[in-house]
């Protein structure tokens, strides 16, 4: 039996291993009569292998599982108690593998702090060939091309706005200076008696 922590990942293994007709998928997304049939086929002996995410581990009750195998080191250190339980069951014995990346080592260390057990390991066999491609999870995400094209844009915008809003600042004081000289020229009479007193002046000065 392995466990994954994904549903694509299920799907992803089923379809790289293998086994033709001997695996069987069962998932969230599974329809319960797809999930049902796997089960049966797994427990009869029609599928040799069952792949199963963490979501069911706990629903699964079945004897005489030889093998569970932890394809990917699960998030939380529980996960991992259900997945092994899962053999070994009744008196019987059963075995357990865990494959874990240089990420997962924390996540190793926090199953072995629960279990109080540090978790044996051993080396890949020397035919296994270990291939350096990387899946799509693994791969590092590309730089959005239209992302530096977005940034330019928005400081474009910036800077002209920058500008534009100078170029306003500069244009109301030069008004408000051309106001204060108008106003100085042409100053209006604080009281409305104020204008006639002022006529009054200018005649008696011509």
């Amino acid at each position: 039996m392995i466990f994954v922590s994904r549903k694509t990942y299920a799907d992803k293994l089923a379809e790289l291993l293998e086994f033709v007709g001997q695996i069987s998928v069962i998932h969230a997304s599974k329809e319960q009569n797809h999930r049902t049939r796997s089960i049966d086929n797994f427990e009869s002996g029609a599928s040799r292998i069952l792949i199963a995410t963490d979501v069911i581990a706990r629903g699964i009750d079945i004897d005489n599982i030889s093998t569970v195998i932890s394809f990917d080191t699960p998030f939380y250190p529980e996960n991992y108690i259900h997945r092994i339980g899962r053999t070994g069951r009744a008196g019987a014995k059963g075995q357990s593998i865990l494959f874990y990346s240089e990420k997962e080592k924390e996540q190793k260390a926090a199953i072995e702090e629960l279990m109080n057990y540090e978790i044996p390991e051993i080396d890949f066999p020397a035919e296994v060939e270990i291939s350096s491609e990387l899946t799509d999870e693994e791969k590092p995400k590309e730089d959005n091309p239209y992302k530096e094209l977005k940034q330019q844009t928005e400081m474009a915008k910036g800077l002209s706005f920058h500008k534009k809003k100078d170029k306003n600042n500069i244009e109301l004081l030069q008004e408000k200076s051309q106001f204060k000289k108008k106003k100085r020229k042409f100053k209006k009479p604080i009281r409305r008696g104020d204008k006639i007193q002022n006529l009054k002046k200018k005649k008696r000065k011509h």
